[in-house]
C-alpha cells in the first residue's frame, strides 16, 4: 500500500486502494492516450489524459491547479476553479453509465473519482471553506458554473443523491447567488440556463421570466439551418466552432435533461440540430482533425462535443462509420502531433505549446474543454456507435457550401479540408475570423505585422498594410463565396472580392471599388515546418513552395503584380519555419482586377488552372467542365 500510495499525492489516500492492472485491447486501442474502435478505449484514453491531474488538486479538493505559460485575465484562484469545473465535466461523461464512481489508472490504483469531486463541490460552494468558489471576483466562475452544473447531473446517483441536505442547500445557494448575474449576449447565455437547469431538475423554483428571456437571446442569435451566430454585434457576424462545441452541445443536453414541460422547446431544438448536423458533419474528415478556424483552438477536440448526444437523442444525420472514424482521428491527430506536455497535461497552443494564439482569457486549465469530445461516453455499450465497422470510411473529395454562414468546405479526396470564408469577420480577432481560407493541413500564421497569407492587403501611402475588416454585402452558393469588404484602418478603400472552390484550390478575384491608388499584397497558403529545408520555385507569374507538409503555391492569372516569399519564424503552429507564397502590385485606378489561382496540397500535384478573360467589368473563369461568370459593377 505504502509504495503505490506513495506514488499519488499524499491527499488521495483516501480515494486510493491497490488492484491490479487490466490489459487493453489489441490493435489501435493499446496505444496509450489515443481514443480506437471500441468503448473501453475511449475510457482509457479518458482516464490515461486525467491521471496526470490527479497530483494538481488542491487541499481542499476545489481547484486543479496546472502550470502553463501564461495565467488568465481572471486569475490564479479563477484558473484553478476552471481546472476543476473542466476537468469534472470530462469525469461526468465517464461516469455516466457507470454503477459506481472508481476508475483505474495505469499502475493498477484505483480512484474513487466521483468522492473526489464531491468534495470539491461540497468545499468549493461552502462559505466557510477558504477555497470557496465564491472568492472568485471575475465573471469567469458562470462559465465553470455550467460545466459543475451539467457535471452535477451527469453524476447525480454519484455525487447529488449523496449530498447531505445542508451541502446540498450549499449548492443550490451558490447557483442561485450566481444566476442573477450578467451574463454577455453569445453563448454564455447556455451557462445561465444550465444554472436554472440543475435547480429545476433537483426540485428547486427558478425566475421564469429570467429564463424565458435567456431563450429569447438565444433565439435572436438564430441564423437558420441550424446555425447560430456567436453574439449579436451589428456589422459582423461569427460562425466558429462555438456553435458545435456550445450552442448545439448545450441544446441538446437541455433536450438531454429537460423535462416533460419544455417538450415544444426541446423539439425545436433537437430539429435544428438535424440541419445543423447536416453541414457539420462535413468540417470532419477521417485521418485528420477539423480546419484550425477561429478563436480558442486551444480547446481541439471539442469541436467533436455535440455528436456523442446527438447520438445519444438519434438527431444525426451523418453515416455512422465516417462520424466515428473522423472522431478517432479528430482525438488522435492532436495527440500525435504533440498536445501533452511530458508532464501528461494538456499544453496551451493547438499541437505543441504555442502562445502567439492565446486570448487573454486563456488560462492553463483551459484546454481541458477538450473534454467536451468525450461525449461519446454518454452512449451505452450496446449503442450502433460502438460496434459499427468504421475501418471503410475513407476521405472523400467534395465541396460543400453553407449559405447560411456563407462558407464553402473543400475536400480534397485526402485528409485536407479547407473552409472558404465570406460570412464571418471579427473586429478583434482578424487573424482568426478575416481570412479568405483556413485549411486543416496549412495552418494560418498568427503573424500581426504581416498577416498575408490567404489574405488580401492593402497599404496607403503611410506604408501601414491593412487586412479585411468589415463585411457590407457576402453571399455563397454553390462553390462560390462573393464579399464586398472594407479595410481596417484609416484607408477608405473597397474591394469585392469572388473566391470559386475547388478541391484541390481555391480561385480569388479582387476589384478595387474605391480608394484608388492603392498597394496590395496577396498570399497563399502558409508552408510551416520544423527545419528550413524547403523547395522554392518563383517565376514570373508563379510561386510554389515544397515542404514536409506538401506544396502550397499561388498563381497570377490576371493583372500586374511581382512574385515572392514571406518568410517568418516562430508564427505558425506547424512549425518554427513559415514561408508563404505571395504577390506584391497596385491598383492605380477604380476597377483594376487581379485575379490568383491559391492551392495547399499534401501531394506534389499542381491545381488544374483554368482560362480567365476580362471583357467589360465581367470576368469568366473557365475549366473544361465549368464556367463562371462574374459580373462587376
Amino acid at each position: 500500500m505504502a509504495t503505490v500510495a506513495g506514488k499519488l499525492s499524499k491527499t488521495f489516500h483516501k480515494y486510493a486502494y491497490y488492484a491490479k492492472k487490466t490489459l487493453m485491447p489489441n490493435g489501435r486501442d493499446r496505444l496509450p492516450n489515443r481514443v480506437g474502435s471500441t468503448r473501453v478505449s475511449w475510457e482509457n484514453a479518458f482516464i490515461s489524459l486525467w491521471e496526470p491531474l490527479i497530483d494538481k488538486f488542491s487541499k481542499g479538493r476545489a481547484l486543479v491547479i496546472i502550470d502553463g505559460p501564461q495565467v488568465s485575465s481572471a486569475g490564479v484562484h479563477s484558473d484553478g476553479y476552471e481546472g476543476f469545473a473542466r476537468t469534472f465535466l470530462g469525469a461526468a461523461f465517464y461516469l455516466h453509465q457507470k454503477i459506481d464512481g472508481v476508475i483505474k489508472l495505469s499502475n493498477g490504483t484505483r480512484v474513487d473519482i466521483a468522492a473526489l469531486y464531491r468534495e470539491g463541490i461540497v468545499n468549493g460552494t461552502n462559505p466557510k471553506h477558504r477555497e470557496y468558489w465564491g472568492r472568485i471576483k471575475s465573471t469567469q466562475r458562470l462559465v465553470e458554473n455550467s460545466s459543475v452544473a451539467l457535471g452535477l447531473l451527469l453524476t447525480r446517483k454519484h455525487i447529488w443523491d449523496t449530498l447531505s441536505t445542508e451541502e446540498k442547500h450549499c449548492v443550490v445557494a451558490w447557483f442561485r447567488e450566481n444566476v442573477p448575474a450578467q451574463f454577455p449576449m453569445n453563448n454564455w447565455q447556455w451557462f445561465k440556463l444550465f444554472h436554472y437547469l440543475l435547480l429545476e431538475e433537483t426540485g428547486y423554483e427558478i425566475d421564469i421570466e429570467d429564463w424565458q428571456q435567456s431563450l429569447n437571446n438565444i433565439e435572436k442569435m438564430y441564423q437558420g439551418c441550424g446555425w447560430y451566430s456567436d453574439g449579436m454585434p451589428k456589422d459582423e457576424r461569427h460562425y466558429d466552432y462555438y456553435v458545435p462545441w456550445a450552442m448545439h452541445f448545450y441544446s441538446l443536453l437541455f433536450c438531454y435533461f429537460g423535462g416533460e414541460n419544455h417538450q415544444e422547446l426541446k423539439q425545436k431544438f433537437l430539429e435544428r440540430s438535424k440541419q445543423f448536423f447536416g453541414d457539420y458533419q462535413y468540417f470532419l474528415t477521417p485521418g485528420n482533425h477539423p480546419p484550425l478556424y477561429g478563436r480558442s483552438q486551444l480547446y481541439r477536440f471539442a469541436s467533436l462535443a455535440p455528436w456523442g448526444v446527438a447520438l445519444l437523442l438519434n438527431c444525426s444525420v451523418a453515416d455512422l462509420g465516417w462520424v466515428k472514424e473522423s472522431a478517432i482521428d479528430g482525438v488522435n491527430s492532436f495527440l500525435e502531433k504533440g498536445a501533452l506536455r511530458k508532464d501528461g497535461t494538456l499544453s496551451m497552443g493547438y499541437y505543441s505549446e504555442f502562445p502567439p494564439m492565446l486570448e487573454t482569457y486563456s488560462g492553463p486549465a483551459s484546454p481541458y474543454w477538450a473534454f467536451k469530445g468525450f461525449s461519446f461516453l454518454l452512449l451505452p455499450e450496446d449503442h450502433p456507435f460502438w460496434s459499427v465497422d468504421s475501418s471503410d470510411a475513407k476521405p472523400k473529395e467534395l465541396i460543400h457550401p453553407i449559405p447560411a454562414t456563407k462558407m464553402v468546405l473543400l475536400h480534397s479526396g485526402s485528409s485536407q479540408v479547407t473552409i472558404l470564408n465570406a460570412g464571418s469577420s471579427h473586429e478583434s480577432h482578424p487573424i482568426k475570423y478575416n481570412k479568405f481560407a483556413y485549411s486543416n493541413v496549412f495552418l494560418p500564421n498568427y503573424d500581426k505585422r504581416n498577416p498575408v497569407d490567404n489574405m488580401l492587403l492593402l497599404c496607403s501611402e503611410k506604408d501601414i498594410w491593412n487586412c479585411l475588416g468589415r463585411i457590407s454585402e457576402s453571399s455563397c452558393h454553390d462553390n462560390v463565396c462573393e464579399l464586398t469588404w472594407k479595410a481596417r484602418g484609416a484607408t477608405d478603400a473597397e474591394i469585392k472580392t469572388t473566391l470559386i472552390g475547388r478541391p484541390d484550390g481555391y480561385i480569388a478575384i479582387h476589384q478595387l471599388q474605391k480608394g484608388a491608388p492603392i498597394r496590395f499584397q496577396a498570399g497563399g497558403f502558409p508552408l510551416a515546418q520544423d527545419s528550413k529545408e524547403l523547395r522554392r520555385e518563383i517565376t514570373e507569374d508563379t510561386v510554389t513552395l515544397q515542404g514536409k507538409q506538401g506544396q502550397a503555391g499561388i498563381k497570377l492569372l490576371h493583372g500586374k503584380a511581382e512574385p515572392y516569399i514571406y518568410e517568418r519564424v516562430d508564427v505558425n503552429p506547424a512549425g518554427r519555419f513559415s514561408s508563404v507564397p505571395c504577390f506584391k502590385g497596385r491598383f492605380y485606378n477604380t476597377g483594376d482586377i487581379v485575379v490568383f489561382a491559391i492551392w495547399g496540397r499534401e501531394d506534389d500535384r499542381v491545381m488544374e488552372i483554368p482560362l480567365v478573360s476580362i471583357v467589360n467589368k465581367k470576368c469568366i473563369i473557365t475549366w473544361p467542365e465549368e464556367e463562371h461568370k462574374i459580373v462587376f459593377d
